[in-house]
């Protein structure tokens, strides 16, 4: 199955996007490494968006991601889902593993970037 997540980056004080910031869309996994779902910049509007499949993060009942293995019911059919933000140099500025969506495909995702964070590591200029 095909999942579309639109990662939308925004000024938290005012709401100004970020445009030209790398995204990475990532599942979260509890006995194997998170499963990285794509990587995009956002544009103009703030929108990075990543296209990603079922492939892309199931995993089996011994926690690996050996896709022949048989699937733990539906927790492993729908991703958990958190974006990590990054600057220029390809440094972590934000992550949201913390609180990644449970069991959610979410369409899109809004991640509220301080503007002295923003500012400090040159985001959306």
């Amino acid at each position: 199955m095909e999942f579309v997540t639109t990662v939308r980056l925004l000024v938290r004080e005012t709401r100004r996007p970020l445009s030209n910031v790398k995204a990475d869309l990532f599942d979260r996994d509890e006995h194997s490494p998170d499963d990285p779902l794509g990587v995009a910049r956002t544009n103009t509007f703030d929108a990075a968006t990543i296209t990603y499949t079922t492939r892309d993060f199931i995993d089996s009942r011994l926690g690996g991601d050996d896709q022949r293995l048989k699937l733990i019911g539906e927790r492993d059919t729908v991703p958990d889902l958190y974006p990590v933000v990054y600057d220029s140099s390809g440094q972590i500025v934000i992550t949201r593993r913390d609180e990644a969506t449970r069991n959610n495909a979410a369409l899109h995702l809004l991640v509220l970037i301080d503007e002295a964070v923003a500012n400090q590591h040159g985001l959306g200029g």
